[in-house]
């Protein structure tokens, strides 16, 4: 069992291993040529480091694709600084005349690359106006007349660390038609993927919020409005293009503001929509919620790192009482838990996910569990699975309610109707032959009525007569039973026995055929019908009526 839990151990804390030599040679035209492997890196900022020529042979080796912020903080004596990554790499002249592509991942805050010294992309910007990208792929363009066939070329890369101080993804070179796929595809899912889920989450905060307005009482809504707000504030994090924050601190504690928020009116709409009345545990959400909110809103810069490395495990365990609060649900058979219980792990999965992402940077040291790394962020897919999943099933239950009192309104009209066509049997009672229907009533009754004198023969339903008339079919039978003082299926009956007895009388026809002439659908029915009315049976009346013609004869 010990061997087992130290192989778990290291498999978590041991990320990919560095390729051994500082140069790579690109030489297949039609391939990608990994980049992988040691980078020389240096603690500092000269633009000479740069340069083709310059001699980096006593700069120090680290492992790429891998973190580097442990060599700022020994270099810096800080979670900020600007570092130098360098690696030589040979062309074959094979690919004369044409440029190729490199895609260098993810770096760190900020970056400027150089190709052979000339500067050939940036993403983000430096202090002090500095902007962080941290979630955005590098991918530049080498132009053929920079390159030098055959002989050395040098990868240069300014880097602005500020506890992100990495270079993690894909780091490789390639020909033009695969750096383009390359290249689309990360904009996509870095980019296009994550706004595509903010303005998801913006219709739905409308549309929510309309909900809200509606039924006020229903906390779920409000609850799951939040989510939307703070979710997407989660996911502008990692796809926004525009420095709309004061600074890359500012950034942080916002991030940091809306995990908390995020986790904790999540577990609130989970108590509301499965209906559980858990008020302590609500209590200590919300005390959890104002301490961390209010430590994440004024931390200073140099306990940074060690606030994430006490805010991140914290929020991020939650998700455990998340998986509980769906697991019980299913057990109870609360309404929704099965298919909500679903969307909602997918949801905690990515959030836990992201949460190891987000501790490893602050620990300066990657993650990785049976050679998977935790690198990328997942969130803005999560977020599409919980914003779906919870529009999906709350929307179903607003219109399930919507239908209910739909019923309860056609209710109220059945009433309304039979207060105005029915006078009032107590007025009736006192006034001795005063019609007990309204005008309109007696004539819808009375149209009723021929129609079944016409046609007691077919198949008549009660709720055919209704629709004939334009009343509800309750309504109808109340109006019948009124003015017959019998229901609108005994009526039906009475008059086809009375007409079944005179067959019976004056023909010889089978019983069965008398039967079905006159609506009946079995003999059975028609049998005891019959008995009911006549008191005695199609034969016993046949019999009885022939011998009184035959005495009278």
């Amino acid at each position: 069992m010990r061997v087992l839990m130290m192989i778990l151990f290291c498999a978590i804390l041991t990320g990919a291993s560095a390729t051994p030599g500082s140069s790579a040679a690109i030489s297949a035209p039609d391939a990608r040529t990994a980049l992988s492997g040691i980078w020389k890196i240096h603690a500092g900022d000269s633009p000479a480091f740069a340069g083709l020529e310059f001699d980096d042979s006593r700069w120090d080796d680290t492992g790429i694709p891998g973190s580097f912020m442990r060599y700022v903080l020994q270099q810096y004596g800080s979670v900020k600084g600007i570092v130098w990554l360098r690696k030589t790499i040979t062309v074959d002249p094979a690919h004369r005349g044409q440029g190729i592509g490199l895609s260098l991942g993810k770096i760190a805050q900020a970056d400027e690359t150089f190709f052979n010294g000339v500067k050939i992309g940036a993403t983000g910007s430096f202090p002090p106006d500095d902007f962080s990208a941290w979630n955005t792929p590098r991918h530049y363009f080498v132009p053929s007349h920079l390159i030098r066939y055959g002989g050395e070329n040098t990868i240069a890369v300014r880097v602005s660390c500020y506890l992100y101080g990495e270079m993690t993804g894909a780091i490789q070179a390639s020909p033009l038609p695969l750096w383009n796929r390359d290249r689309e595809r990360d904009r996509f899912l870095s980019s296009t993927l994550p706004f595509c889920v903010i303005a998801m989450g913006l219709i739905l905060f409308g549309i929510f919020c309309f909900f809200l307005v509606l039924r006020p009482g229903e906390q779920e809504y409000l609850y799951f409005c939040l989510q939307i707000l703070f979710g997407s504030l989660i996911v502008l994090d990692l796809c926004t293009i525009w420095n709309i924050h004061i600074g890359t601190l500012a950034r942080f504690r916002i991030v940091g503001i809306s995990w908390v928020v995020l986790n904790v009116v999540h577990l609130l709409f989970l108590h509301r929509f499965y209906g559980f009345t858990r008020p302590r545990i609500e209590k200590a959400l919300w005390s959890y919620c104002a301490v961390m909110c209010a430590f994440a809103a004024v931390i200073p810069e140099s306990a940074l790192r060690q606030g994430g490395l006490l805010l991140i495990p914290l929020t991020t365990m939650l998700g455990i009482y998340h998986f509980s609060c769906h697991i019980t649900a299913i057990h109870r058979k609360r309404p929704f838990a099965r298919i909500f219980g679903a969307f909602g792990a997918i949801t905690i999965a990515g959030a836990i996910h992201d949460g190891i992402v987000y501790f490893s940077r602050f620990t300066m040291h990657p993650f990785a569990l049976f050679g998977c790394r935790f690198e990328g962020m997942i969130f803005h897919l999560g977020a599409v699975a919980l914003f779906a999943g919870t529009s999906l099933v709350l929307v179903y239950r607003f219109i399930l309610l919507a239908e209910e009192v739909e019923v309860k309104n056609l209710g109220m009209e059945h009433y309304i109707i039979d207060t105005a066509l029915l006078r009032g049997g107590a007025a009736s009672q006192q006034n001795a032959g005063a019609p007990l229907l309204s005008p309109g009533g007696e004539d819808k009754i009375n149209r009723v009525i021929s129609y079944i004198h016409e046609n007691y023969r077919s198949d008549i339903s009660r709720e055919g007569l209704a629709s004939s008339v334009d009343i509800h079919p309750d309504n109808l039978s109340k109006l019948f039973s009124a003015h017959k003082n019998m229901r609108i299926s005994d009526y039906i009956n009475e008059l086809r026995i009375r007409d079944s007895a005179r067959l019976l009388a004056d023909g010889d026809e089978r019983v069965i055929d008398i039967a079905f002439s006159v609506g009946f659908e079995s003999v059975r029915t028609f049998n005891r019908a019959f008995l009911k009315y006549m008191d005695a049976t199609p034969e016993q009346y046949r019999k009885e009526h022939r011998n009184q013609a035959e005495l009278h004869q």
